[in-house]
């Protein structure tokens, strides 16, 4: 057993497996092991101060949960008797060889259950200064760096060298991130990703340089208009909870952040359950100046624990100056006593009616009276006005993390034909694009003003770069179609892709529109929406590197199929991302040597040969061709 305090650096190797899940309770990790003889992963739990390595494994109908052991000096980690110098290496060995993990059940390691795509490795990391403390340790400033980018970030750090530390806080912890994972809401801050796999585990979520809206209150006097915004946002951003059925249990002013657009982001959701009723345990964790009679009675919370909480939230926005709830009772017991007995707060002073009538319903004693955050919401605040990203696109954020890696490898694939029988000039394929013009062939005009074509035809006839070009296209030349051609343009690549650089030339080419000529329609396409942008670029190079992890790790294991497969979804990530130049490398560099068969050779040349015209390297498209057919005839000789 490794100690809590560190993790050896033979075991470095095992943070880059794909198959590695960091910190996970059995319970975590059991829904996650389909019903596929031998699908199986690997994580860690603490024990006695002791990190202890555990594999999941499902075999004939039930789930196994087998302790990697260590030798008696920490040399060698073992499994039925087979020793290896590293974790990652004793999987291999159990995995290629298919020799079970246990003689009794005689479970053996197939697949693997690839690690959350929220992953995040602590190389990606810069910890900065501390910004303050939460319920599990501090919150530092970060950068997170994802591709050539870095972004600002808070770190919540859960500091695991305490003595007496309750294991449970662990468990809780990555709870917080667990219910985190599933919720996107302009006011509720973004999780970009956990860091699981060393210790100490770390929450990264977005920064928001507006600090906490509680030193905003009191440092600051917010006018009129603020503080009404303040008390719609946190309004919005409940209702989005509620309708997860996500129940905070600690809404305070103190957890609600500002952006840097004076936006409020609800935070901490280290007190949060799932669920419409639970209860909270110990009694001590209540903030008891904002749970309601009910929940000092029973400890039970709801939804409509969240309301009055609410309530009280609205008290401190509108006092001015800032004024703590119930100040003047000090003493939490007679302050308990004196709720119980009916005691309220009374709208300050400047409080708007509408205001004070919805804060006066909040405070009910009988939560049966107290009005959802849906109901507040369709009455004070009216309709939310979604972005962009929030009406369009609800499938990245709200599917199903398996249903969306389906969309997101939602690629159109060439039946691969036999060898003998390939010619590429009858090669039906729905990737390749028109042919360049030369420079003898007659120009199109600059622009086209007079149209019969549909966009909806090309909607249906095209996928990927070869929808992508003719969208860009008839946006070039076509003023009557620019305004749909680019709305239709970045709806597909924001729902089907991961493809920044062509998102950014789309909005380019809006502004441009906007600025210098009068196109009819474009004032109707949405703003850009950098949070889409942020939170993607972290997916797409948080899978990117878990890929390439795979790929690495699959080249020492000198298998050419698995090398083939692993190269061939790093290809492909690549594309989805707009990196033809890394893929194209990526294929010259494994054409031949990772396929072990005619057809296989067949399809990389044909992937290779549409990237290529897809990234318009005519000349490197004319040397390509002679190539093929060369390869071709080899196979058929």
């Amino acid at each position: 057993m490794a100690p809590a305090t560190c993790i050896t650096t033979a075991e470095d190797e095992l943070i880059n497996a794909p198959f590695y899940h960091g910190f996970q309770t059995a319970a975590e990790a059991e829904p996650l092991l389909t019903k596929d003889n031998g699908r199986f992963l690997v994580r860690l739990i603490e024990e006695n101060g002791h990190f202890i390595y555990i594999v999941s494994v499902y075999w004939k109908g039930k789930k196994h949960h087998y302790r990697i052991f260590q030798t008696r000096h920490g040399n060698f980690f073992h499994l039925n008797g087979i020793p290896k110098r590293t974790v990652a290496a004793l999987i291999r060995y159990h995995r290629f060889s298919q020799k079970p993990v246990n003689d009794e059940s005689g479970a053996c390691l197939r697949s693997y259950v690839e690690r959350s795509h929220y992953a995040i490795y602590r190389e990606q990391l810069t910890i900065l200064s501390v910004i303050g403390h939460g319920e599990f340790g501090e919150v530092r400033r970060g950068k997170l760096r994802v591709g050539m980018q870095s972004i600002d970030v808070a770190v919540k750090t859960m500091i695991t060298d305490k003595k007496g530390i309750d294991p449970n806080e662990r468990i809780r912890f990555l709870r917080e991130a667990n219910i985190h994972m599933r919720l996107q809401h302009r006011n509720i801050i973004r999780l970009f990703g956990v860091v699981v796999y060393n210790d100490p585990i770390l929450i990264v979520t977005e920064y928001a340089p507006g600090g906490c809206l509680h030193d905003r209150l009191v440092e600051k006097r917010p006018t009129d208009k603020e503080r009404l915004n303040y008390c719609r946002d946190i309004c919005f951003g409940m209702a989005y909870l509620e309708s997860k059925e996500v129940i905070h249990r600690d809404l305070t002013v103190r957890n609600c952040l500002l952006s840097k657009w004076n936006v409020v982001k609800i935070t901490d959701f280290g007190l949060s359950l799932q669920g419409i009723t639970k209860v909270l345990l110990p009694r001590a964790r209540a903030p008891i100046r904002y749970v309601p009679p009910e929940t000092l009675k029973t400890a039970l919370f709801s939804h409509k624990s969240d309301v009055w909480g609410y309530g009280i939230a609205l008290f401190e926005i509108w006092s001015k100056p800032h004024e703590e709830p119930y100040r003047e009772i000090q003493n939490n017991r007679q302050l308990r006593k004196r709720i119980l007995e009916g005691y309220r707060l009374t709208p300050p002073k400047g409080m708007p009616k509408k205001m004070q009538e919805l804060m006066l319903k909040t405070q009910s004693a009988s939560p049966d009276n107290r009005p959802t955050f849906k109901t507040i919401k369709k009455i004070y605040f009216g309709e939310e006005k979604s972005t962009f990203r929030e009406y369009t696109f609800k499938l990245l954020y709200i599917m199903d993390e398996n249903e969306f890696m389906e969309q997101e490898d939602d690629i159109e694939y060439v039946e691969e034909p036999m060898a003998a029988d390939f010619d590429f000039t009858n090669v039906n394929d729905p990737l390749t694009i028109d042919d360049p013009v030369s420079q003898d062939d007659v120009q199109l005009p600059s622009t086209v003003n007079v149209v019969s074509v549909e966009l909806e035809t090309f909607s249906k006839e095209y996928t990927d770069y070869a929808l992508i070009n003719r969208l860009l296209f008839i946006a070039d030349v076509c003023p009557p179609l620019r305004a749909d051609a680019l709305k239709m343009l970045i709806n597909y690549v924001i729902k089907k892709t991961q493809n920044i650089p062509m998102l950014n030339a789309a909005y380019q080419r809006v502004e441009s529109a906007k600025t210098f000529g009068n196109i009819s329609g474009i004032d109707s396409v949405p703003d850009i929406d950098k949070s889409w942008i942020e939170i993607t670029t972290v997916k797409a190079n948080n899978r990117l590197e878990s890929l390439l992890a795979e790929f690495k790790w699959q080249k020492d294991e000198a298998v050419k199929e698995s090398i083939r497969r692993s190269l061939e979804d790093v290809f492909h990530q690549y594309v989805q991302m707009g990196n033809l130049p890394d893929a194209l490398k990526l294929y010259t560099r494994g054409m031949r040597e990772y396929c072990t068969s005619p057809n296989q050779i067949i399809q990389m040349l044909i992937s290779w040969i549409n990237v290529t015209i897809y990234a318009e390297q005519w000349q490197k498209l004319f040397v390509l061709l002679p190539q093929a057919d060369r390869a071709i005839n080899e196979i058929i000789e």
